[in-house]
């Protein structure tokens, strides 16, 4: 859905465990955010004083050493 101010998207949770929920990211967000769907990335969440959440994609450095 289209916000005046963004974009609104809708998951259901599903549990993976007893302590783990899962969802899924919608396809949009990846190709606006350009995240590498074809390389390890990893998803941070972060959550402010006031609630706010926030959610970032990061390739991490190769684990390969070369050394």
């Amino acid at each position: 859905m289209i916000r005046r101010n963004g974009f609104e998207f809708t998951r259901k949770l599903w549990q993976r465990s007893q302590n783990s929920y899962a969802t899924t990211v919608p396809q949009e967000i990846l190709n606006i955010k350009g995240v590498p769907v074809d390389e390890d990335v990893d998803v941070n969440w972060s959550i402010d004083e006031t609630g706010d959440v926030t959610v970032t994609f990061d390739t991490p450095p190769d684990s390969d050493d070369d050394e």
